[in-house]
C-alpha cells in the first residue's frame, strides 16, 4: 500500500495593498487613515506602552481608522504581529515614534532611516551638533537640565536674545524667545514641566536667537533624495504669535539657496526617507541657518501611500499668503464679523475646525492657541488689502471678549 504524503498548507498570499504600520500615531492622522481605507490600504497602529491612547485599549476599532492595533511590549512580539499582518511599510506617526519606526523598518527590511541616527530627527541639540560636524551653519546652543547652567551660558555669551525650547521635538510646548535672564528662568520652569510630562525627558535647549527672516520648508525624502515642495516666509508679531506666511516662488535665487543648504542639512541628519518641516533663519550677513527639523507625520502617511496632498505641491500661478488669526483675549467668534472675513475676495479656504460663529477661543499666545488660518490667493495688492481688512475686523471685535 502506497503511503501518501501530506504537504503543508502554503502561506496565505500577501495582500494586494500591503498594510502600513504607524508607530505612536498622533491624533492628526485620523483623516489620512480614513482616506487610506477608502483607497484600499489598511493601517496598523503600534502604540508605545507609556502613551497608549483609548483606541489601543479597546477591540471596538472605529470604521475608517486603524484596522488593527499592537501595544509595543517587546521587539520580538511586535515584529511577529507585523509580519502576521503582512506589513509592507513602517512610518512614524509622531516624533515619539521615530525611534521605534526606524528599528521596525530595519528589522522588516522595508525603506526607513538608520536607527543609529534616530536622535537627529527629534533632538534639537543633536541636530545642531550634526550640522556643525558637517561644516554647515548651526545656532550656538546648550542642552541641559539645569537652569543655573543655562543662565551661566547666557551670561558668558552675552547675546541680545536667546531661544528656550524642549530638546525633544515631540513636546508640544512652543519655543520661547528671551531677552533677559529673568525671562529665561520663567520660560525654563514651564517648558521643563511640559517636556517631562510629555516625553519623560527633563532636558531643554537654550540657543542663540538667530535673526531672520525665517522660512519654513516642506520636504519629501525617498531613497536619500530630497524634494523641496513648499517654501514659506514667516512673519511673527512682536509678542511672538505667528502673523502671516507668504509663499516663496520656487524658481528664484532665494529658493535655490535655501534648497541647496537644506538638502545638505538633511543628509547631515541622516534622513533618507520621510516628510519633514524645517525652519531656517536667513540673516543677510550670515547665510541660511537651520533652527530645527520636525517630522510631518500626516503628510508622510499620504506621500508613502500616494494619496493626494502627500507629494510636493506644484507652484501656484498666483501669490499665496496664510494669515494666522490672533485673538487678543479669551472670547467667542462673532458670527457677523466672521462672515465679513470669509467673504473677502482673496480668501480661498479656512484651516482649523474650531472657526465658526459662537466658537470659544483662547487668547492667542502660540500656534496651539491660534483660532484658525486663512489662506489668501490672488494678486499681491489684493492680498495686502485683505490682510489689512482681517486685522481691522479683529480689532473691531471678531473675537467678542469675555476676558477684556
Amino acid at each position: 500500500m502506497a503511503l501518501t504524503r501530506t504537504e503543508p498548507a502554503p502561506p496565505p498570499p500577501p495582500a494586494a495593498h500591503p498594510m502600513v504600520a504607524v508607530a505612536a500615531p498622533g491624533t492628526d492622522l485620523h483623516q489620512s487613515v480614513r482616506d487610506l481605507a477608502h483607497q484600499g490600504t489598511k493601517c496598523l497602529a503600534v502604540f508605545l506602552p507609556h502613551i497608549i491612547r483609548p483606541l489601543a485599549a479597546t477591540d471596538d476599532v472605529p470604521p475608517g481608522h486603524f484596522t488593527h492595533t499592537v501595544v509595543h511590549a517587546s521587539m520580538r512580539r511586535t515584529l511577529t504581529a507585523l509580519r502576521a499582518h503582512h506589513v509592507g511599510a513602517v512610518l512614524a506617526g509622531s516624533a515619539q515614534g521615530i525611534d521605534l519606526a526606524d528599528q521596525l523598518a530595519q528589522q522588516l527590511r522595508v525603506p526607513g532611516n538608520a536607527p543609529l541616527t534616530s536622535a537627529l530627527r527629534r533632538d534639537r541639540a543633536a541636530q545642531a551638533d550634526a550640522l556643525t560636524l558637517a561644516g554647515l551653519a548651526a545656532p550656538l546652543h546648550l542642552r541641559t537640565k539645569r537652569l543655573s547652567s543655562a543662565v551661566r551660558w547666557a551670561r558668558f555669551l552675552n547675546l541680545p536674545a536667546y531661544v528656550v525650547a524642549p530638546a525633544d521635538s515631540s513636546v508640544a510646548g512652543p519655543a520661547r524667545t528671551c531677552h533677559t535672564h529673568a525671562q529665561i528662568g520663567l520660560a525654563w520652569g514651564a517648558l521643563r514641566r511640559a517636556a517631562h510630562r510629555q516625553s519623560g525627558d527633563h532636558h531643554l535647549v537654550i540657543q542663540e536667537a538667530v535673526p531672520g527672516p525665517y522660512y519654513l520648508l516642506h520636504t519629501v525624502s525617498h531613497a536619500g533624495r530630497h524634494t523641496v515642495g513648499e517654501i514659506w516666509c514667516e512673519t511673527r508679531t512682536p509678542g511672538g504669535p505667528a502673523d502671516r506666511a507668504d509663499r516663496v516662488p520656487g524658481n528664484g535665487v532665494l529658493a535655490r539657496a535655501l534648497t541647496l543648504y537644506l538638502t545638505r542639512a538633511l543628509d547631515a541628519l541622516g534622513i533618507t526617507e520621510g516628510t519633514f518641516r524645517s525652519r531656517i533663519a536667513y540673516p543677510p550677513d550670515r547665510g541660511p541657518v537651520l533652527l530645527a527639523t520636525r517630522l510631518d507625520a500626516a503628510t508622510g502617511l499620504r506621500a508613502a501611500t500616494h494619496l493626494p496632498g502627500g507629494a510636493p505641491r506644484r507652484e501656484p500661478s498666483l501669490p499665496m499668503t496664510r494669515v494666522s488669526l490672533i485673538a487678543p483675549h479669551e472670547g467667542t467668534v462673532a458670527p457677523q464679523l466672521l462672515r465679513a472675513v470669509t467673504s473677502l475676495p482673496t480668501v480661498a479656504r479656512i484651516e482649523g475646525d474650531g472657526l465658526y460663529g459662537g466658537a470659544p477661543v483662547a487668547r492667542t499666545v502660540s500656534r496651539l492657541t491660534c483660532p484658525g488660518t486663512l489662506v489668501l490667493t490672488g494678486g499681491r495688492r489684493a492680498i495686502e488689502a485683505d490682510y489689512r481688512a482681517i486685522r481691522s475686523l479683529e480689532a473691531q471685535g471678531l473675537f467678542a471678549g469675555v476676558g477684556r
